[in-house]
């Protein structure tokens, strides 16, 4: 049952608008900010939300679930570059818990790792 349709554009919906809450609250989207991405990443990471969370869920699975927050924006960042995107293949559970694990974050951890997503999408469509 929690597998249904509706489950699971319920969490689909729900952690592509926390990701969208997340990146805004970041400063990451504005075009004008000029924090951390240039404006062809911040293109990406707007068109592309979705693929970019699911990379981070998939991701997120293949770290240690007892790894330290000191650690974490590290080993993150580097699964992310060295794995396989996984476009489109995650549960709404990863969804869940890679969004969780980042927002337990620093800010600057946090971008580590969005742009560490975005490089790695936008090396992987060139």
């Amino acid at each position: 049952m929690r597998f249904d349709q509706v489950y699971q554009r319920y969490m689909i919906s729900g952690a592509n608008a926390d990701f969208t809450t997340m990146c805004i609250d970041l400063d990451m989207l504005n075009y004008d900010s000029g924090k951390s991405l240039d404006d062809d990443s911040k293109k990406m990471l707007r068109a592309n939300g979705l693929l970019i969370l699911c990379a981070l869920a998939t991701s997120q699975v293949l770290l240690p679930k007892s790894l330290p927050k000191g650690e974490c924006a590290r080993m993150w960042s580097e699964v992310i570059m060295t794995s396989t995107v996984n476009k489109g293949q995650c549960t709404p559970e990863d969804l869940e818990n890679a969004l969780a694990r980042l927002w337990g974050l620093s800010s600057d951890h946090q971008k580590r790792i969005l742009s560490a997503a975005v490089d790695k999408l936008t090396c992987h469509e060139q």
